[in-house]
């Protein structure tokens, strides 16, 4: 590699050597004349865009000379060249594991110039070793960020009411997973019932991490960059947070777990399905098995409990499944996989086995194919342009040379001209003086295999779909969402196909403009789309004023121009003639501004409130509509933070109103009803519904502080009424008496520190004016105080005149 670093250094440092060499055109002929040479594509390079260095692993090779300071470091990386370091910390670094970044690589250096990191540890330890091989595959074994563990629930963790009612209940059922000895992040589980027709109902039950990983969150993000879960020898790293990967998500046996169910009518006979169905599901493991203890439980014949009985159905279909595959064209590969007994305090290697393959071993992936398959078969149905498929292309026969020329030295034809004639190939490549001789050739089959590969279905046409080692004709990931991000993106396309959930919210809702208004509806523009549309208010009480012309709600009016957002979809009812169809307008929650559920803790409030001021603060974008979205963020924060605040706010979204100590709601049902906590109560008002914000504390000082020192006339609201001059000074006399005289001073001070920024109206709100109130109350003296009394005093003199 440095070589040919170094021919291409001559060719761009000087034009005078570079002519010494021969020129491509002469280099051209050259290889065209020479007999008997093959001719292929060949390119030079002629530039390098980026350096894709990257921190090093390796060892010192410490120099002859005594008082050296300068010393080569070779990198692990084969393929790296040496690095020539500077250190006086050779005697230390010589036995260890360190690391090196590349500085520069000078023109006339045979090797780059680096300089010494940090110490991994002593040569051939474990943990140093575990350490260099996650950092030369760049693998994140960092800790989980504060961000994303401020996204996990609290524990205890109990399933809430909420989402009984919303899910399917199959506790009832004997399930129980099947996985190998000491896994804890338990993906999947199974049942298998005997329904009254005689048929099967078999399920597959994944692990339902969408729930607790929504799109645009911090842990998202995280396992988003992550990928994967990455196993050693001794440990694991995993995707998720282990309070998601080992308990909350994994379908134990020791209480319920949220799941995403697959469920088959299978005729036992000969397996097929006759309906399939998906649900959001809660279960209940009966037990958590290794292969080894559910093989003992299927031959065991004195055992006839129903779930052994279960495992014993689930076998029986899952053979006549595989012969299915094979008579397909499934090819039957391998590989030399071993397993590692550890000793139980020190958790080092003390035995190395071969993984002994069992009937249950091929139950499992038999009905994990199964569920790939079906669930790839619905997401490209609902979303043929955007579902998340995999796709493993047929391998040129030019691949085979080497699988076919070992063959051929035992006399032994293959045949490679299909995925169907292979498979036949191998079976009947068996070498009866050398058992492993078919094992070896299946291995060597493997290794002419192209890579499979992720894929969005509308790039290729549904014939390139296909999963050539798996003779399926279409085929996804959806069984391991603990340690495979690909699953949970299948997992949220396949809740959105079965309205079990919604997709992007971003992707779906849009501003719209009221062109008119009708006596139940209104015509809306979306200017994205240049679409005009009906949006209906059949579900919602709007009084229509026909005069204005309005619709109006509780403390919402809807009149010409307005400005709408609106969630598009496509009526699928009638297959031949699809339509656009709008949803009902619904105004947007305080849970649904921050992005949380109504059941989030305080924590999770206070994390998606910081995340939602970065995403929207004004300061990024000078527009009203940052500007807007972060007051409703403040307010939303404001309400929802605090118990009392949230408590009443819930009422209104039973549509209950606060008249002082009382609310009133709509629904002659619940007149009269005590609200223990406060010992309020509930009166009927008739048809009259709403919802009331109370104006924050928070709010009110904004409010005060710009109405109070701006002029007159403001863009952004208009010239001010005579109700703008009382109101500041009947809040800052509140502010005064009530949260106290430290709260005046802040005001005062923030005035002598902004006067000149607000009077251009370009001041943008800030959730660090909320600390600002505390951080120098002690730096204001007792002139601020008189100096502000007497502001106040003139402004009021102002106001009489």
């Amino acid at each position: 590699m440095s070589e040919k670093n170094d021919l291409l250094e001559v060719t761009w440092s000087d034009r005078s050597a570079s002519q010494t060499l021969p020129s491509l055109r002469e280099e051209d002929e050259q290889i065209i004349n020479r007999p008997n040479v093959k001719k292929l594509p060949s390119g030079r390079v002629v530039g390098i865009i980026k350096r894709n260095w990257r921190p090093y692993c390796g060892m010192l090779q410490v120099s002859d000379l005594s008082d050296a300071v300068r010393h080569m470091f070779i990198p692990s990386e084969k393929r790296i060249p040496k690095i020539r370091i500077e250190t006086r910390q050779s005697d230390q670094l010589k036995d260890q594991r360190i690391v090196v970044s590349i500085d520069c690589w000078p023109r006339d250096s045979r090797y780059p110039l680096g300089h010494f990191v940090r110490s991994l540890g002593p040569i051939g330890d474990k943990e140093t070793e575990n350490q260099v091989l996650l950092l030369e595959h760049d693998v994140p074994n960092y800790p989980f960020p504060q961000s994303v563990l401020d996204c996990l629930p609290s524990l205890p963790w109990t399933i809430p009411q909420e989402e009984k009612a919303k899910r399917l209940d199959l506790t009832h059922l004997n399930i129980c997973s099947v996985d190998p000895p000491g896994c804890t992040d338990i993906d999947d589980a199974l049942h298998c019932i005997v329904l009254p027709n005689g048929n099967y109902q078999c399920g597959v039950h994944i692990a339902d991490v969408t729930h607790f990983i929504r799109p645009g969150t911090s842990i998202d993000a995280e396992a988003r960059r992550r990928s994967t879960t990455v196993y050693l020898v001794d440990q694991r790293i995993d995707m998720v947070p282990e309070l998601l990967s080992s308990n909350l998500c994994s379908l134990r046996d020791d209480g319920p777990r949220y799941a995403f169910s697959v469920l088959w009518e299978i005729q036992p006979s000969d397996a097929q399905i006759v309906k399939t169905e998906f649900h959001k599901t809660i279960i209940l493991s009966r037990a958590s098995l290794t292969y080894a203890q559910a093989q003992m439980k299927i031959d065991d014949s004195t055992a006839s409990d129903e779930l052994t009985q279960g495992l014993r159905r689930l076998n029986g279909i899952a053979k006549i499944l595989k012969t299915g595959r094979i008579r397909n064209g499934a090819l039957s590969l391998a590989s030399n996989e071993i397993r590692f007994n550890l000793d139980s305090e020190t958790h080092d290697p003390i035995d190395v086995i071969s993984k002994e393959l069992m009937e249950t071993n091929s139950m499992v992936e038999e009905f994990m194919l199964l569920a790939n398959v079906t669930v790839a078969k619905k997401i490209y149905e609902v979303f043929p342009q955007c579902a998340c498929l995999r796709r493993h292309p047929a391998p040129p026969v030019s691949n085979f040379d080497p699988l076919v020329k070992a063959a051929e030295s035992k006399n032994i034809k293959i045949e490679v001209e299909s995925g169907k004639q292979l498979a036949d190939s191998l079976d009947k490549a068996v070498d009866r003086n050398n058992l492993f001789f078919n094992t070896m050739l299946r291995m060597l089959t493997t290794r002419c295999m192209m890579q499979a590969l992720y894929f969005c279905s509308g790039l290729f046409p549904q014939s390139e779909f296909e999963h050539y080692g798996l003779a399926a004709p279409i085929y996804t990931h959806f069984t391991s969402p603990i340690r495979r991000y690909a699953d949970i993106l299948v997992h949220r396309l396949l809740a959105a196909a079965i309205n079990a959930d919604t997709t992007y919210p971003d992707l779906l809702d849009k501003h719209a403009y009221v062109l008119a208004v009708k006596k139940n509806a209104l015509q809306v523009l979306i200017p994205r789309y240049g679409l005009e549309g009906t949006l209906y208010l059949n579900d919602f009480p709007f009084v229509f004023n026909e005069l204005e012309p309005s619709q109006s709600a509780a403390n919402v009016k809807l009149q010409l121009f307005d400005k709408l957002v609106v969630r598009i979809s496509i009526e699928t009812k009638n297959k031949q003639h699809q339509k656009m169809k709008f949803a009902s307008w619904k105004n947007q929650t305080l849970y649904e501004i921050l992005g949380v559920p109504k059941t989030a803790s305080v924590k999770e409030i206070k994390v998606a409130y910081y995340k939602k001021c970065k995403e929207c603060h004004p300061d990024k974008s000078q527009d009203d509509k940052s500007h807007d979205q972060f007051v409703k963020i403040q307010q939303a924060y404001d309400t929802l933070s605090k118990a009392d605040s949230r408590r009443t706010y819930d009422l209104t979204l039973q549509n209950y109103t606060s008249t002082g100590n009382r609310y009133t709601r709509s629904t002659p049902s619940d007149a009269y009803q005590a609200y223990r906590t406060q010992q309020t109560y509930y009166y009927y008002n008739g048809p009259r519904t709403g919802m009331n914000y109370t104006e924050s504390e928070f709010e009110r000082f904004m409010r005060t502080r710009n109405g109070y020192w701006g002029s007159n006339t403001d863009p952004r609201t208009g010239p001010h009424s005579k109700e703008d001059f009382s109101s500041p000074l009947k809040v800052m006399i509140y502010l005064i008496l009530g949260i106290g005289i430290f709260e005046a001073i802040t005001v005062s001070w923030i005035y002598d520190r902004d006067i000149n920024h607000l009077n251009e109206y370009n001041y943008r709100y800030s959730p660090l004016n909320r600390q600002a109130l505390v951080d120098f109350k002690s730096k204001v003296n007792n002139g601020d105080i008189l100096d502000l009394e007497q502001k106040l005093q003139e402004r009021k003199d102002l106001e009489n005149k």
